[in-house]
C-alpha cells in the first residue's frame, strides 16, 4: 500500500513545569469558516481523494492482500477480484463501478489502524523544546486523518446510493443489471467493514469508561452499536429486495448462468464469463455462505461479520420467486 505524507506538529505542554516525554502530534488546525483557510481545507481533502484513486488505479492488488485478513476463508477476496474485472459499457457504468470500489477501499482505510513512519529529514524546529521529546505519539493526527477519510467515504457512499436509486427508477430493464449488481455487493462489503469498526470502537470506549472514576454517558455504548449495526442490516435488506423486485423475475444471470447473456442481453463475452465465475464461486461455497447469512449482528460476532451481508444477497438469487 502506498504511503500518504502528512505534516504534523508537536503539541507543547500546557504548563512550563509539565514534563512530557511523549507529546501528541497533530496536523495544523484549519478553520474552514475563513475563506483562505477553507481553501486550504479543500486542498487537504483533495490529497486524500488523490491518494484513494492511486490505490484503486495502481495498487488494488496490494489492497486486496491486506483486506479481510481476519477471515480464514478467502471467498470475499476472490469475489472482489472478480468484481473489479467487470468491463463497463458506458461512462455512467464506469463511474459507478469505480465509485463502488473506492467505497470499499475508503471504508477499510477509515476503519483500520494507521502505521506511522517518521521522516527525520523533514523535521523542522521553530523553538527549543521545553523538555526533550523522545517519544511523540500520533493518536491525535490519526484521528484527524481518519476524519478526512470518513468525510470522503460519506461523499462516495452518497454518490453510489444516488446512482443506484436512478437505476432502480429507470425503465431500461437489464441494461444496468451488472452495474447495480457490482455496486450492491461493494456496498455490502463496505457496510460489513463499518459494522466491524463500530464494535471495535465500542470496545475501546467501554475500556476508557472503566478507566475513569466519574464518567457520564447518555447511552450504553454497546446498545448504541447494536442499534446502528442492525439498522445497517435492515437498510441493506431493503436494497436487496428492491433489486429482486426489479430484476430477478425476468433476468437472473447468476442462477441461469448457462444462458447466452453475451449475445441475448449484450453483456459481452468477458462480463458473461465473470458472471459464470461468480455463479461457480457461490455454488462452491454454499455451505460457507449459509453459515454466514445466519450470523447475528452483535459484538460477540465481530470477527464473523465479513460476508454476512454478501451471503444474504448472493443466496437470494436462488430463492423462489
Amino acid at each position: 500500500m502506498p504511503r500518504i505524507p502528512l505534516m504534523c506538529y508537536e503539541f507543547l505542554p500546557r504548563e512550563p513545569i509539565t514534563e512530557v516525554v511523549n507529546p501528541p502530534l497533530g496536523m495544523v488546525h484549519i478553520n474552514y469558516y475563513e475563506e483562505q483557510r477553507y481553501e486550504n481545507y479543500l486542498n487537504e481533502e483533495r490529497r486524500y481523494d488523490i491518494y484513494l484513486n492511486d490505490i484503486v488505479d495502481k495498487h488494488i492488488e496490494s489492497f486486496i492482500q491486506n483486506w479481510c485478513n481476519e477471515e480464514d476463508q478467502e471467498f470475499q477476496k476472490k469475489l472482489f477480484c472478480l468484481l473489479i474485472q467487470v468491463k463497463p459499457k458506458t461512462d455512467d457504468e464506469a463511474k459507478l463501478l469505480k465509485e463502488a470500489v473506492r467505497l470499499v477501499v475508503s471504508t477499510y482505510i477509515m476503519s483500520s489502524s494507521f502505521f506511522w513512519v517518521r521522516d527525520s529529514s523533514e523535521i523542522r524546529s521553530f523553538a527549543p523544546p521545553i523538555t526533550p521529546f523522545e517519544f511523540p505519539h500520533a493518536h491525535f493526527a490519526a484521528r484527524q486523518a481518519k476524519y478526512f477519510f470518513a468525510r470522503l467515504q460519506r461523499c462516495i457512499l452518497g454518490t453510489v446510493l444516488n446512482k443506484l436509486q436512478r437505476i432502480f427508477l429507470s425503465s431500461k430493464g437489464y441494461n444496468y443489471w451488472l452495474a447495480a449488481f457490482v455496486a450492491i455487493l461493494c456496498l455490502a462489503m463496505a457496510n460489513e467493514e463499518e459494522q466491524k469498526a463500530t464494535y471495535i470502537q465500542t470496545s475501546k470506549v467501554e475500556t476508557e469508561i472503566l478507566n475513569v472514576e466519574t464518567f457520564s454517558f447518555s447511552e450504553d455504548p454497546a446498545r448504541a452499536a447494536n442499534v446502528a449495526c442492525r439498522d445497517i442490516d435492515e437498510r441493506m435488506e431493503l436494497i436487496f429486495q428492491i433489486f429482486r423486485w426489479k430484476y430477478n423475475k425476468r433476468w437472473n444471470p447468476l442462477k441461469d448462468s448457462d444462458r447466452d447473456w453475451a449475445g441475448e442481453f449484450g453483456f459481452g463475452d468477458e462480463n458473461s464469463q465473470i458472471i459464470r465465475k461468480i455463479s461457480q464461486l457461490v455454488n462452491e461455497n454454499v455451505a460457507f455462505l449459509r453459515l454466514k447469512q445466519e450470523v447475528t449482528v452483535e459484538k460477540a460476532n465481530v470477527t464473523h461479520l465479513t460476508s454476512h451481508l454478501v451471503a444474504r444477497f448472493l443466496l437470494s438469487f436462488w430463492l423462489p420467486q
